[in-house]
C-alpha cells in the first residue's frame, strides 16, 4: 500500500522550529514558492527535494507520510 504524502506535516515542524518558509528555503536549497507549494499541498515534492527539507528540519522523510 502506498503511503499519502501529508504536507500539513512540513508546515507543523517547520513551525514548531520556529523557521520561516524562507529560512526552511534557505537551508534546503529550495526556493520558497517551492515549500509553500508543498505545504499547501499545491505541489507534489520530488525525492530530492523532500530529503533536503527533511534534512533541513532534522527529519526523516517517512515523517511526512505517516
Amino acid at each position: 500500500m502506498k503511503k499519502q504524502f501529508k504536507p500539513h506535516k512540513i508546515l507543523q515542524r517547520r513551525l514548531a522550529l520556529n523557521l520561516t518558509q524562507q529560512e526552511l528555503a534557505t537551508r534546503a536549497g529550495v526556493s520558497e514558492s517551492t515549500v509553500c507549494l508543498l505545504e499547501a499541498g499545491k505541489k507534489e515534492p520530488r525525492v530530492n527535494t523532500l530529503a533536503a527539507i527533511a534534512t533541513a528540519l532534522k527529519s526523516e522523510m517517512v515523517d511526512f507520510f505517516r
